[in-house]
């Protein structure tokens, strides 16, 4: 595997941009959404149990989980733009791989998650809905699709978020495996591609403490 880092192009800063811009309407959609309608569901609570001055301290109420989630989420968007667009520095992985596992898991994991072998006794794990416009279809891959026996994967560097991937390869096709999750399991999916210097058997046998 070679890595070499490059600064972003202005086609990546653009697309991400303009992924930055539908995340936020979607989810000002969505604030919109609960703040009418917690307060309002408060608010006919109130009515019915306390009537008079007991509806606003409901429909107030309601509020607060609203202004509690929109807190968080404009906390976790500045530290995003703070380490990624203010640096612009960028990863590409060029990869060969040998193996590739997908994994189904049984505590509700429902995102895709990959591991690949990428030589050396590395292991290249994917993981997130990101995955879902990238693996090809399982009833009819395409020739070169992905997973893939050699690729080049871009990623911004401080918070590996996949920006695109290139296949050059064959398709490698993935052994769906179905595995029990233990307590420490999380700590390897908190970002969305990560490489570790472990083979897939030893991350396997991880997942499971």
């Amino acid at each position: 595997m070679k890595v070499v880092r490059r600064m972003l192009s202005a086609e990546e800063r653009e697309a991400r941009a303009h992924e930055e811009r539908s995340e936020r309407a979607n989810v000002f959609a969505l604030f919109v959404l609960l703040g009418v309608s917690l307060p309002a569901s408060a608010f006919a609570i109130g009515d019915w149990l306390f009537h008079d001055s007991g509806r606003l301290i409901c429909a107030a109420i309601g509020c607060l989980p609203v202004a509690a989630l929109a807190l968080a989420y404009g906390v976790h968007a500045s530290r995003s733009r703070g380490s990624d667009i203010s640096g612009d520095e960028v990863e590409e992985l060029s990869i060969e791989a040998t193996r590739a596992v997908s994994l189904v898991g049984q505590h509700g994991l429902r995102e895709p998650l990959l591991l690949l072998d990428v030589g050396d006794g590395q292991t290249l794990l994917l993981f997130g809905s990101w995955l879902f416009t990238h693996m090809a279809d399982d009833d009819a891959p395409a020739a070169n699709g992905f997973p893939n026996t050699r690729f080049t994967l871009a990623r911004l560097f401080s918070s590996a978020d996949v920006l695109s991937i290139a296949n050059s390869g064959d398709y490698l096709a993935p052994t769906e495996l179905t595995v029990e999750f233990g307590e420490n399991f999380t700590s390897f999916i908190a970002k969305p591609s990560q490489v570790f210097k472990r083979s897939i058997d030893e991350l396997l046998a991880e997942f499971a403490k």
